[in-house]
């Protein structure tokens, strides 16, 4: 018998937190509005509806769609520039299960685009199969 291991990613193997905060702080600023990272701190874990929500109620429903837009670019630009965004030991965690031969596979609510850069930042593109994103499943 094959045991697969599944894993999430956000919060699981890589923190991506952090980058949105700011990212969040510096769309605000954009639009002429004074936040911190705390304030955003309800979009954290936060997905589809409950997130827009949130965002809406902070920023204003009129600028939601580009404030996820120019949070979510500014996040991928931080990544795809080297941004040291992996938690601790699971590099070293990774390659242990993969080299005692357990298949490792993926499950995100995260979209497929966000996922592939991540996933490249990383290296871990061969890395799980199958792997599945919130786009897979909309």
């Amino acid at each position: 018998m094959t045991t697969t291991i599944i894993f999430d990613l956000d919060g699981t193997l890589v923190n991506t937190e952090a980058l949105y905060l700011k990212s969040n702080v510096k769309a605000a600023a954009q639009l002429g509005l004074h936040r911190t990272e705390a304030d955003f701190r309800p979009l954290v874990g936060a997905a589809g509806p409950s997130e827009a929500k949130v965002i809406a109620d902070m920023i204003g429903a009129e600028h939601a769609a580009w404030f996820q837009k120019f949070s979510t670019a500014d996040v991928l630009d931080q990544i795809q520039g080297g941004a040291d965004f992996v938690l601790p030991n699971v590099q070293p965690t990774l390659a242990a299960l993969t080299t005692a031969g357990y298949p490792l596979a993926l499950a995100t609510s995260s979209p497929r685009h966000y996922v592939d850069v991540v996933l490249a930042a990383t290296g871990w593109q061969r890395q799980f199969h199958p792997i599945l994103t919130g786009s897979d499943v909309q």
